[in-house]
């Protein structure tokens, strides 16, 4: 029973791989996150290069 159970997970694992999910749903959101920190960080030394 137990080989069958790991077989259905990596299973799911490859499925989610496949179509680009990972296993930390929030992935996405901390990768985006980032994104919008490292824009406004440029956004902020083009202003502070301005002045």
């Amino acid at each position: 029973m137990r080989i069958v159970r790991e077989y259905e997970l990596a299973h799911r694992r490859a499925l989610r791989a496949k179509m680009g999910i990972d296993s930390d749903p929030f992935a996405k959101i901390k990768e985006m996150i980032a994104k919008v920190d490292e824009l406004l960080d440029q956004f902020e030394s083009a202003v502070n290069h301005l002045r």
